[in-house]
């Protein structure tokens, strides 16, 4: 049987945030070729915007993109998910995808995997459609971090990436509205080749000291500047020693924490909303202006900004 749903809906307008990581902890590697994470992840107040409509005829999928670098075929996530999801419902109706991209590719903000999900949550309403379980389980099939933008909140995140655990809400607090800079050289990370350093040199953390960080940052017991950290910046700093020059730059001359988010390459700092001039005087010096610079806040609640028409 196949779905065709009639509605005057004619297009639906969801936000994919970025996330950074801060704390990342690679705690070995598994029988299936995945490595198990323990890590800190937040959302951000910054992102993509990923709009759905319906074509008037055909079927299929058609998807598009303000940056002319990213592949909008079968190899884009945001089109396997809305293809998951159209197989999933047997809904047989051409739809278009279009992807207005702010957070920068291969940078380690989750922006390929907030765009898929972000697609799933615009089809499951556009379509009235898909049980919260069930958009679980196609986000899960797309991507091992995909399941953190169901619910976009400070959350603790284990396994291949798949296990999201909320953080209380007095953590949360303490990390609400946090002013982050982000800033991102020229050149992107690999995933695949940061991992793959790490399992050569078998660099992995041990699960019980990161679980410990974790839980003396939700007791309140240290605070956030002396919980970042990431494994992956022993395989980066190496290969890439203008991430950790920069980083120790700010550290030396504004007294700031900064840390790589996700594998890189893009890298954040916490700082006042007074320091944010300096510090990007500082990305400029050192990476020029080709580089990506931004600032926005931290979120401890998934922000409703669907808009449908």
């Amino acid at each position: 049987m196949v779905f065709v749903l009639a509605r005057t809906m004619r297009q639906i307008e969801v936000f994919s945030p970025a996330k950074i990581n801060l704390f990342l902890a690679v705690v070995g590697k598994r029988n299936d070729g995945f490595h198990d994470i323990t890590s800190l992840v937040a959302p951000l107040d910054f992102g993509d915007t990923v709009r759905v409509s319906k074509k008037e005829s055909g079927s299929g999928i058609q998807l598009s993109c303000n940056y002319p670098d990213l592949a909008v075929d079968s190899t884009n996530l945001a089109y396997k998910a809305a293809q998951f999801f159209l197989d999933h419902f047997q809904i047989d109706e051409s739809i278009e995808i279009h992807l207005e991209k702010r957070i920068p590719m291969g940078a380690g903000l989750g922006g390929g995997s907030s765009n898929a999900v972000a697609v799933l949550l615009a089809m499951s309403r556009f379509f009235r459609l898909g049980k919260p379980e069930e958009l679980a389980v196609l986000a899960a099939k797309i991507g091992s971090d995909c399941s953190l933008f169901l619910q976009p909140k400070p959350s603790l995140i284990r396994g291949r990436g798949e296990r999201v655990e909320t953080v209380s809400q007095e953590a949360a607090n303490r990390l609400k509205d946090l002013v982050i800079c982000l800033f991102k050289p020229s050149f992107s990370i690999s995933t695949e080749w940061a991992y793959r350093q790490l399992a050569q040199a078998s660099s992995y953390s041990d699960s019980d000291w990161a679980e410990a960080r974790l839980s003396a940052w939700q007791r309140g017991g240290i605070d956030f500047r002396s919980l970042l950290h990431n494994d992956f910046e022993k395989a980066l700093f190496p290969k890439y020693p203008a991430l950790e020059i920069l980083l120790n730059d700010l550290h030396q001359a504004l007294g700031l924490a900064g840390l790589i988010s996700g594998s890189g390459s893009c890298c954040f700092t916490i700082c006042e909303q007074a320091q944010v001039e300096a510090v990007e005087a500082m990305v400029r010096d050192c990476w020029g202006s080709v580089a990506f610079f931004g600032t926005t806040r931290v979120t401890c609640s998934a922000p409703d900004k669907t808009v449908t028409s």
